[in-house]
């Protein structure tokens, strides 16, 4: 009876989100939060950390994120160690956050690897290893994760850390960008433009930013953007530019807010 009560509540819960209702949305899953349904501490989280229908606060997030974790949740687990990565809501801490990383990886976590492989990457705080990150990616991606695969696709298409390979690349970006995910799409999208791995298809190269843009990616938005005010494979036309411009500005991307206006 309990779990069946549970369930209704945090049905309740999501359908507040889809009609908008926050406020409602975040009181149902506090009140579950607070009866030790972990999964509703990760909701809520969501909610503290963008300032949705609650007062935006960090420390809450985390704090309801630790909550969840201890209850065993890898996702809320990735989650506290990019905030100790980023310090974001409590003190910056990468050996925290790296520890945090290495556990979830070993325990199959997609997300855990894919952020240690980019700290791997990047360099933040340890010496730079491609070859590591690209093990990392690849565990992720066998786990999953979208975003490890696409990250591992970059690394075959740009060879780092593996050996340069156009055809694996564009498989794994495919399987990200299918009918109901898009993360793959831009770089799909690149492929297809420069013809990597594939035949050179400008239609189908910007079918695919239009397709993210249209799922509010900023970063599609863009793209179409560029290739409006350079005339390249679309008539020039600087009003619509502009247009693709200020929506990738709206959706969070500064690059676009230097030609929205």
């Amino acid at each position: 009876l309990l779990t069946w009560m549970y369930a209704e509540q945090l049905s309740e819960g999501f359908n507040y989100l889809k009609e908008r209702k926050f406020e409602k949305a975040a009181e149902i899953f506090s009140n579950e939060c607070n009866q030790n349904i972990f999964t509703s501490c990760e909701h809520l989280a969501v909610l503290y950390s963008r300032g949705i229908g609650v007062t935006k606060n960090d420390t809450t997030a985390f704090e309801l994120r630790k909550k969840s974790c201890s209850g065993g949740s890898l996702n809320a687990c990735t989650d506290m160690g990019y905030h100790y990565f980023f310090g974001i809501g409590v003190g910056k801490n990468e050996q925290a956050a790296m520890q945090i990383y290495e556990n979830n990886c070993n325990k199959g976590e997609g997300g855990s690897c894919s952020n240690l492989a980019s700290i791997y990457t990047n360099g933040d705080g340890v010496p730079k290893n491609q070859n590591l990150a690209f093990k990392l990616y690849e565990k992720a991606c066998k786990s999953g994760h979208d975003q490890g695969c696409v990250a591992l696709g970059s690394m075959y298409e740009e060879g780092d850390g593996t050996t340069k390979d156009y055809s694996k690349a564009l498989k794994l970006y495919q399987d990200s960008c299918t009918d109901t995910k898009t993360i793959g799409c831009n770089s799909l999208a690149r492929m297809h433009m420069l013809g990597y791995g594939t035949k050179v298809d400008h239609k189908k190269a910007i079918e695919l930013l239009d397709r993210t843009c249209s799922k509010n990616d900023p970063y599609g938005c863009y793209e179409i953007g560029v290739l409006y005010s350079e005339g390249k494979y679309l008539q020039k036309n600087m009003e619509k530019a502009k247009s693709f411009f200020k929506r990738s500005c709206e959706l969070g991307l500064k690059e676009g807010c230097q030609f929205a206006d």
